[in-house]
């Protein structure tokens, strides 16, 4: 290959013409492709290697924009520039200019087509989408335009890949609560489902997650509390976490009303979600008052604020959990799920929604139930409500209710 000089207005010309000759059809596209694959793969490299000193971005971009041409409604394409760069894509995702990002998510786009977005669920480039969103977020980047094609990119993958399978590939440090990709799919997966509904995904992670998040909450406040000491430094990124995916779990109520026999609802019943929501909401109530500054940084804000919502997320998790099913309102009960949602029955100022969460919650827990209408009445403390001749809550007109 001849060796061009940085800013060479000779390959910037070069690649303007095989980028333009890419309109003319598919037998041209076959034929570039075959003649300048090679080319245009060792150009990639040189042209995003730190160690080139190269940064062009002009170049970069014709070469990209190149790329993408070549692969444009062209499925055999697609998969033959797919097996020489694929592992090439993360470089043009992690490049420090946006504009460089925005043509390779253009081109990871034209790429995955319909008929071949599993090509971009392989771990590096999926990790490499992940940990672009994470950076946007983190940096604040000025650019919508490229978050909004790399959400796009994420949905395609969301609409044509089974989630689980996808999870998978990012549940691989088994020690670990949560990693940053893992929380970036998740907020990723939960925009998608507000935006275009459950339709017919089963989500059968979001149980895995909760189950494993929501224990390893429980397990950090306490050992906070009791020791008093500071909590593991993962715990807020958790608690976020995990209330993203309650909320994402909560969005598929109107399917589970739908579809009472609905997987992702009977899976959660099964396991032990249930009784885990219940613990931890327990825990929050003896740890999220006590919280301290621990930290120079943490004195300049609330401490509770990474934490706010966290105790309504999860009291309308097992609202959504029991639903109508007598057996799942029995163990809520049974673990002391009642008491929680009526120590959460007063205002609190971070948490807006908590005494909303809490009554409907306990309305849920108490309609046609018997045995935990007779665990709230021996319970003996301030009521929070009333219970009509249905056995359904209604608010109580008078004060705010004490910690039982």
């Amino acid at each position: 290959m001849k060796i061009y000089e940085e800013g060479s207005e000779e390959l910037k010309l070069r690649l303007k013409s095989i980028r333009n000759a890419c309109v003319e059809g598919t037998e041209k596209q076959s034929e570039l492709a075959k003649e300048h694959l090679e080319e245009l793969k060792e150009l990639l490299i040189r042209f995003t290697s730190p160690q080139s000193g190269f940064y062009d971005i002009t170049i970069l971009i014709l070469l990209t924009q190149t790329l993408s041409n070549l692969v444009t409604q062209h499925s055999a394409n697609q998969q033959l520039i797919w097996n020489e760069f694929k592992g090439d894509i993360p470089r043009l995702l992690s490049y420090p200019d946006l504009n460089v990002v925005s043509t390779g998510l253009i081109f990871i786009r034209n790429l995955s087509s319909t008929a071949n977005v599993h090509l971009v669920t392989e771990r590096p480039v999926l990790i490499a989408l992940l940990d672009l969103l994470i950076r946007l977020e983190s940096t604040q980047e000025d650019d919508d335009s490229v978050f909004h094609l790399a959400f796009i990119v994420v949905s395609s993958i969301i609409e044509q890949e089974n989630v689980d399978s996808i999870w998978n590939l990012l549940d691989t440090f088994v020690e670990e609560p949560l990693t940053p990709p893992q929380a970036a799919f998740i907020k990723c997966f939960d925009a998608y489902i507000h935006k275009n509904g459950p339709k017919d995904i089963t989500p059968l992670f979001l149980i895995s997650f909760l189950t494993r998040a929501l224990e390893f909450a429980r397990t950090s406040m306490q050992t906070s509390v009791s020791a008093n000491v500071e909590p593991d430094p993962r715990l807020a990124a958790v608690v976020q976490t995990s209330i993203v995916a309650a909320e994402t779990f909560t969005a598929f109520q109107s399917a589970f009303e739908h579809a009472p026999s609905h997987l992702l609802l009977g899976n959660s019943r099964s396991s032990n979600l249930p009784e885990i929501a219940v613990g931890t909401l327990e825990a929050s109530l003896s740890f999220l008052p006590s919280i301290q500054p621990f930290s120079k940084e943490s004195e300049q804000e609330d401490p509770l604020k990474k934490f706010a919502n966290f105790k309504p997320a999860l009291m309308r998790l097992m609202s959504v959990l029991a639903g109508s099913d007598v057996s799942v309102k029995e163990r809520i009960g049974a673990v002391g799920g009642l008491k929680a949602c009526m120590n959460c029955a007063h205002v609190d100022a971070r948490e807006s929604s908590m005494r909303e969460s809490a009554l409907f919650t306990l309305s849920v827990l108490l309609k046609e139930h018997p045995s935990n209408q007779q665990r709230v009445r021996d319970l003996g403390d301030t009521p929070v409500g009333v219970l009509d001749a249905q056995g359904v809550l209604q608010p109580f007109e008078g004060k705010n209710t004490r910690q039982i």
